[in-house]
């Protein structure tokens, strides 16, 4: 339920920029509940996801279609007024590849939403610390060593998710880094400042649309 709390209030957020609202793609789907909070909004809510598990019980508990396919290989009869994709982009070997389907997926002032971790967040210097002080003897799933695990294939900053987004012709219509309890980072003056700021919490957002 919390999960589900956290991303009506990303969705509400975004439906301050996607004002067609005529179908919604979440990439990564997973447990679905993206899609749950959009679904009320929208006049179609499709998930893509590479787990057959994940996609059938999303499709029989939620009655949300989704679709097993690696997004590069996804073709749809309908264009989106909004793509969301969550925690992938940093995983796959081509991410300009993903903004040029992308770009081609969605309706003119179609929005792209990307949210990926924050390798310069305060969690990630801290571990990083504790494990240069062998405190820790590695770094957890969620953020893992580069040096051990190729999970991550690409670390996100805000410069370099700004420029990356620059160089393929999207414009960035508002970044902010978030965390679980404050997902558009609007909440407490302490939230904004170091979310909006300082720009220092554990992942980062970036809702942008095509040139």
């Amino acid at each position: 339920e919390s999960g589900v709390s956290m991303f009506k209030k990303e969705v509400e957020n975004l439906l301050r920029y996607d004002t067609s609202r005529t179908a919604v793609l979440d990439i990564g789907s997973g447990m679905g509940t993206f899609l749950v909070a959009a679904k009320p909004h929208y006049k179609e809510a499709v998930g893509l996801d590479v787990s057959a598990q994940m996609a059938a019980f999303v499709q029989r508990q939620l009655g949300v279609k989704v679709v097993l396919e690696q997004f590069e290989n996804f073709h749809y009869d309908k264009k989106f007024s909004l793509i969301h994709m969550s925690h992938v982009i940093e995983h796959i070997p081509n991410p300009k590849a993903w903004l040029d389907k992308a770009r081609k997926m969605l309706e003119r002032g179609g929005i792209l939403v990307i949210n990926v971790p924050n390798k310069f967040s305060i969690s990630f210097r801290m571990q990083h610390l504790f494990y240069k002080l062998k405190l820790k003897k590695q770094f957890s799933d969620a953020w893992a060593d580069p040096s051990r695990t190729p999970d991550h294939l690409f670390e996100p900053t805000v410069p370099s998710m700004l420029r990356f987004l620059k160089q393929n012709d999207y414009e960035v219509l508002d970044y902010f880094s978030y965390s679980r309890k404050d997902p558009v980072s609007n909440g407490s003056p302490l939230s904004r400042f170091t979310n909006r700021f300082l720009h220092i919490g554990s992942n980062l957002s970036f809702i942008t649309t095509p040139k």
